[in-house]
């Protein structure tokens, strides 16, 4: 499962970029960050204007490009956000971020050995980044391609995510557990995504409830989870 971590208030942002932009309009990191803004508010469409504006009078805007590669991966245009996303790290390649958002990209298409060495990448050059400790970890835990699984390793990585999160992210407690399956540790994968679902169920994410229920029904018959990637 991958993780999603939002910028915080958007109306408070949204009530002054307008003002910042009138009196300079062509100011890359304000249509940038009026896009982050527009994009947490649902108006993504929006967003992607503001984005495209940041890189047309900024041509080596690599935040503008890695926020248009994710939001059109949001909106399942991966054509056009691994095209944004490879030009992000052509200007930037030691973008850790770009390179996670890479990584999820790809693994949308399938390609999911070129998604973990990018996710590999974003842990080098950001070893403490939660996203790509947890989607990493994920990968390995649950891919359908038995040679890439590696249980430990995702023990590992969740681990540390969940720690960093201070044992609080429901999309990080049901990484952990299924990487705990994946080792064979059945118990904890039970307990820990009993967690999970109480996180979820308290922040009203049905959607990723149910998914977890469903991930306990699987641990307590003592089967790991398996994903196999949307591939448009």
């Amino acid at each position: 499962m991958s993780a999603f971590f939002g910028i915080g208030r958007p109306d408070d942002s949204y009530a002054h970029l307008p003002k910042a932009l009138e009196s300079n309009p062509t100011y890359p990191e304000a249509h940038n960050n009026l896009g982050n803004t527009l994009l947490e508010m649902g108006r993504a469409e929006e967003a992607i204007a503001h984005y495209r504006k940041a890189v047309e009078i900024q041509p080596r805007n690599t935040d503008a490009y890695n926020n248009l590669g994710a939001v059109f991966l949001q909106l399942g245009r991966v054509e056009e956000s691994l095209a944004y996303l490879q030009k992000a790290l052509e200007i930037d390649p030691d973008s850790g971020e770009a390179q996670n958002n890479l990584g999820n990209t790809l693994l949308r298409m399938g390609r999911m050995d070129e998604a973990a060495a990018h996710y590999g990448k974003a842990l080098e050059i950001e070893p403490a980044s939660v996203n790509a400790q947890n989607n990493l970890a994920w990968l390995l835990a649950t891919s359908s391609d038995a040679w890439l699984r590696n249980g430990a390793k995702a023990v590992e990585l969740a681990e540390q995510a969940d720690q960093l999160t201070k044992n609080k992210n429901p999309v990080i407690g049901a990484t952990l557990a299924a990487a705990y399956a994946e080792a064979g540790r059945f118990p904890e994968a039970v307990k820990t995504a009993r967690r999970a679902l109480n996180l979820a169920t308290a922040s009203g994410n049905r959607v990723l409830a149910d998914a977890i229920h469903a991930q306990i029904e699987l641990y307590q018959a003592g089967s790991p989870s398996r994903e196999t990637p949307k591939v448009p």
